[in-house]
């Protein structure tokens, strides 16, 4: 059976920060809900994140397959934004940015098998202590509750069945994969529409988390899905865009599924639905199939897309760079949750409601995990690597491996020239920006000090050691 888990169970580092929730609990909830609505006006939160999905493989991104029908109208019934960015190109560490609103470098979480830590506030635990019945659904081991993501939750469904996983490893950095490693998106939709039916306390407004993995490697759709889209090559490369296409078609039918259950249970008009991802995929497009080890916008580069019906404007597009650290403090600032935390995100609320243009020349800050020097495919990897996006410039750093790159992404939008030696006065004024941001930043937490030697050997095996 999916594992349902109280948060302050699974992390008891928490629990002292959560003993205000536990007389809150014992309020008669009735009266807490309403007063909640009352003051708030709060909707429910449906938060849905598709694992690897690429922006321009997306209609909302002009791609020409039909793709993603489901987030289009999703789209098309509220806010676009044209030009979201993960923190990371890495499970772990993107939905770490997503829920806290830090960047990786703040929060800690460098690389996927990295626990977040149990001090750092997330955007379940702010909606719990508001009153919502908060719950997480997800689909791949990287974001079981033992890496600190359950925080907040108060249920947390994580197990799957090793009958309908589609990567087989038994072991994971070391450690023993329970049941199956991922569960496929029709699965995932059952278990939401499971915990809305028969879970949810209907006298509190919910915030439900839905986390789909089936974009990811190995591409494998189901076989209703397979031949959908004609391979417009003989290679190899072109058979693959084929399969990881169909599994974005069916990861959006079974989003489709989601949001019609939605509607059938009289919510559509009071549930703010978000919908992004952690990451894209490289697809060779930089000479590497996968992601994590490069930032360039195949890999960075994610929808994002809001609907709040009646609330937000439909069809309002958002040109703009932003980063997923906005999410959190935006998401908290629309539902009208008082809250005094701080992150690295700022309030895109009056953005989102149209009520104010969103600043070009504000940066998106990018972090690659470090690697151990080695070649990774076709492409040499080394250290960190570190970007910035401001307007329309975008300049890569990596000082393990001498990379310098500078990308005027409104005349070369897939990054093929680069221009740093020709606008050195640019080059500077970023990397200026982008050192500062990095010292402002924590101090890096290294997590070999807490790794078995098992562990260290493994990470060292995927590159995420030195």
């Amino acid at each position: 059976m999916p594992s349902r888990r109280p948060s302050g169970l699974l992390v008891p580092g928490r629990l002292l920060r959560s003993l205000p929730l536990i007389a809150f609990a014992l309020a008669p909830l009735d009266a807490l809900s309403c007063s909640f609505r009352e003051t708030h006006g709060g909707p429910h939160l449906l938060l849905i994140s598709i694992d690897t999905l690429r922006a321009d493989h997306t209609l909302l991104g002009g791609y020409a397959r039909e793709t993603t029908p489901n987030l289009l109208r999703l789209a098309e019934e509220g806010v676009r934004f044209e030009t979201a960015y993960t923190a990371m190109p890495s499970t772990g560490p993107s939905h770490a940015s997503m829920l806290t609103g830090l960047y990786p470098a703040t929060h800690g979480v460098l690389w996927n098998g990295m626990k977040l830590a149990d001090s750092r506030e997330t955007l379940g635990e702010v909606l719990l202590s508001a009153g919502y019945h908060t719950a997480g659904v997800v689909s791949s081991f990287p974001l079981a509750a033992s890496w600190g993501y359950s925080q907040g939750f108060a249920d947390y469904i994580d197990d799957f069945d090793s009958r309908g996983a589609t990567v087989t490893e038994g072991t994971w950095i070391g450690v023993d994969v329970p049941g199956g490693f991922d569960q496929r998106a029709d699965q995932t939709t059952e278990e939401a529409i499971r915990w809305l039916n028969d879970e949810w306390d209907r006298s509190r407004p919910f915030f439900l988390f839905v986390h789909y993995f089936d974009p990811h490697r190995p591409y494998q759709p189901p076989p209703e899905f397979r031949g959908q889209f004609a391979v417009k090559g003989q290679s190899w490369l072109d058979a693959s865009v084929a399969l990881y296409d169909e599994e974005i078609l069916y990861s959006d039918r079974a989003i489709g599924r989601l949001l019609s259950h939605l509607r059938a249970l009289g919510l559509d008009q009071t549930t703010l639905v978000v919908a992004t991802a952690d990451h894209g995929e490289g697809l060779m497009q930089h000479g590497h199939m996968e992601h994590g080890v490069h930032l360039y916008e195949e890999g960075v580069r994610v929808p994002l897309v809001f609907r709040w019906k009646g609330e937000l404007a439909a069809g309002l597009t958002v040109a703009e760079p932003m980063s997923l650290v906005d999410l959190m403090p935006t998401l908290v600032d629309l539902i009208g949750v008082p809250w005094d935390g701080s992150t690295d995100g700022r309030s895109l609320a009056p953005v989102v409601r149209g009520q104010h243009a969103l600043d070009p020349e504000h940066p998106v800050f990018l972090q690659r995990r470090p690697y151990e020097p080695q070649k990774i495919g076709r492409i040499f990897v080394s250290g960190e690597q570190w970007g910035i996006r401001r307007a329309e410039w975008k300049l890569i750093v990596g000082e393990s491996d001498g990379q310098q790159q500078l990308f005027n992404l409104s005349i070369d939008p897939r990054e093929l020239t680069n221009v740093a030696n020709y606008h050195p006065n640019e080059v500077a004024s970023l990397r200026a920006e982008l050192d500062a941001w990095r010292a402002r930043a924590p101090v890096r937490v290294d997590p070999r000090n807490d790794l078995t030697t098992d562990e260290r050997e493994a990470l060292r095996a995927l590159g995420y050691v030195e």
